[in-house]
């Protein structure tokens, strides 16, 4: 992985967490399952 997409990755990542928590829990918990595919998704669309 590049820098650049690290620090992408890093920072989306931050928002993420930053976003979830004003989610419910249960919301959280489901987003938290499906992420990190769709961030694989993302970044693979990047490249």
């Amino acid at each position: 992985m590049s820098q650049l997409q690290c620090v992408m990755h890093q920072s989306v990542y931050h928002l993420f967490i930053k976003g979830t928590k004003r989610l419910s829990q249960l919301q959280s918990k489901e987003l938290e399952q499906q992420f990190p595919g769709l961030l694989k998704s993302i970044l693979s669309n990047i490249e």
